[in-house]
């Protein structure tokens, strides 16, 4: 697989990981909890705060996806 192609893949699972944070953040706490018990043997309880916290984790993705884009565009211009 070629660099620009790497780089696009990785801005898609970024996208889309971007939109499952603001659109499911509950979604992403259950995964994130199951991890906890079951990897960590912790306790884990997500509240409201949290949900909120997981959306906001949308933006540094976003900011990511456009960095792997253009660095896709860097590279197939070299």
């Amino acid at each position: 697989m070629d660099e620009p192609t790497k780089f696009r893949l990785l801005a898609a699972v970024t996208f889309v990981g971007a939109i499952a944070h603001v659109v499911a953040p509950r979604r992403v706490l259950e995964s994130v909890e199951w991890w906890y018990t079951e990897a960590l043997q912790a306790t884990f309880e997500p509240t409201d705060e949290t949900v909120r916290r997981v959306r906001w984790l949308a933006v540094p993705n976003l900011l990511a996806a456009v960095y792997y884009w253009r660095r896709a565009a860097a590279a197939d211009s070299t």
